[in-house]
């Protein structure tokens, strides 16, 4: 059976190119066409489009000067579901000519605007997980054509009218994802230092917003997050252009009204996370925020009923990562424990059962197991890997990296959960970013759309950003 859908994929796949081949004259057929190939390979993500000769093919019609532009746009964005879908296909775009091109798609100013959007989604695939890629888009221009874009696209100026601010949010917030892209997953420390410049601009929008919105914060929050994501130099120079004061003054700004307003609730929960990659491993940057009272303002956010679970614990390891770093909060660690054990409570299902949060924070990259049990008296909790146990009060979040690198009994628990952290932080930004990114892009086949994307891109680069850590815990009954 798996024989003759292979087959079957294959006569579709020779089928469909020839169509494009001899159907110059019908950029309608062309396009349909395209999109066929685009659906058979996004579902079976097979290679078969490459041993075809297909990927040269759409490369050199998006180039052409005699076929319809919106025939290009298509086979720019297949050429995109191509490269994300088969890995072989992706290695195949990553060349310098093709990185060039893009480049020039991208400054050409008669390109259209969907023509500039699947030009930047098919960049984004080449850089997502890649890190030639990544120098690539380094060395030939991407990078800086990228920021150029950032900074000149932004929609929401107080000169722009609604429908510029239609016209252009999806080119901008793709490119907000783009450059996530080129900085991140994997880390790429000189693409983040590369991305310092735009810190004073992105510090003056976040004063110009007078109306906040998940459209105008979530961009911009995912882009200073992957920035500055595990690089204590771009934490500093962010602080040091002001814009930690002014993201932490902005969140102030909205977080009263978080109670009663969903808006300010979701925008104060994306500040948070922001917020906590711009101090993560950085005492001196955290303790700073003593000067808001932030902790105040983060336990009245914590306190409201209507906010998720998941949010909720983000906003607790914002607070944990406050408190750690300052001496003035330290008269309130008991309500941060009583907080913390109230989550946990909750996510309890029953005795003896292993729980998994995704924790951010308190300066640690590992896997902790944190489950119930009865192994030791006196209701302690252990941290144990397979015979190698340690009492609760001999490990922090900040010692138990060295306690693992260093123990002389290192067992395949060890090495598994040091693996799984980084597959963790490897993978959850490439899901929500892809499918952002897609949406964004996928616009092209209806020029007509208008409609932004529901961004989720927060979410995913809270996880990338974050620390995750699993712990085994005794809860006394």
């Amino acid at each position: 059976m798996s024989n003759y859908s292979s087959s079957a994929t294959k006569t579709d796949l020779t089928l469909l190119l020839e169509c494009l081949k001899f159907q110059m004259k019908c950029p309608d057929l062309q396009k349909q066409a395209l999109l066929t190939i685009h659906s058979i390979c996004e579902k079976k993500g097979n290679n078969k489009t490459r041993e075809l000769g297909g990927v040269t093919f759409l490369y050199n019609l998006s180039k052409s000067s005699v076929v319809h532009s919106d025939v290009k746009e298509t086979a720019l964005f297949t050429l995109g579901t191509l490269a994300e879908a088969n890995v072989y296909c992706k290695h195949s775009l990553c060349r310098k000519e093709i990185f060039m091109d893009i480049v020039r798609l991208l400054t050409q100013e008669d390109a259209s605007l969907n023509q500039k959007r699947v030009s930047v989604y098919l960049l984004f695939v080449l850089v997502s997980q890649n890190k030639s890629g990544q120098t690539l888009a380094q060395t030939t221009g991407c990078l800086e054509t990228l920021m150029e874009l950032f900074r000149s696209t932004f929609p929401f100026s107080a000169v722009d009218n609604l429908r510029n601010v239609n016209q252009n949010y999806q080119l901008w917030a793709s490119v907000s994802i783009a450059l996530c892209g080129c900085v991140n997953n994997p880390q790429n420390e000189e693409g983040q230092r590369v991305c310092v410049a735009a810190f004073p601009i992105v510090k003056t929008w976040l004063q110009q917003i007078s109306v906040p919105s998940t459209e105008t914060f979530q961009p911009i929050c995912s882009f200073i997050a992957m920035t500055v994501s595990s690089n204590a130099y771009v934490q500093e120079s962010f602080a040091a252009c002001g814009g930690l004061e002014t993201l932490t003054v902005a969140l102030l700004r909205i977080v009263s009204t978080s109670d009663t307003s969903l808006l300010s609730r979701q925008v104060s929960v994306i500040i948070v996370k922001t917020l906590s990659a711009c101090i993560a491993d950085n005492s001196t940057l955290a303790s700073g925020l003593a000067q808001y009272d932030l902790v105040n303002h983060l336990f009245f956010l914590l306190a409201s009923t209507h906010l998720d679970p998941e949010d909720r614990l983000s906003v607790l390891l914002t607070i944990g990562e406050c408190t750690g770093a300052s001496e003035s909060s330290l008269n309130i660690c008991e309500e941060v424990k009583r907080a913390a054990t109230f989550i946990l409570q909750t996510c309890k299902k029953a005795s003896k059962q292993t729980f998994v949060f995704s924790v951010r924070g308190m300066g640690i990259e590992n896997w902790f197991l944190f489950r119930t049990s009865s192994l030791c008296s006196n209701s302690m909790a252990v941290v144990f890997f397979l015979g190698c146990v340690l009492t609760f009060e001999d490990v922090t979040s900040r010692t138990f990296a060295s306690f693992q690198s260093s123990c002389e009994n290192s067992c395949d628990m060890h090495r598994v959960l040091q693996e799984a952290t980084e597959r963790f932080r490897m993978s959850h930004l490439n899901c929500g970013v892809r499918q952002d990114q897609k949406s964004v892009a996928a616009g092209h086949a209806d020029p007509s759309s208008a409609k932004a994307p529901t961004p989720t891109l927060q979410r995913s680069c809270e996880k990338l950003c974050g620390k995750c850590v699993v712990f085994t815990f005794l809860v006394q009954n």
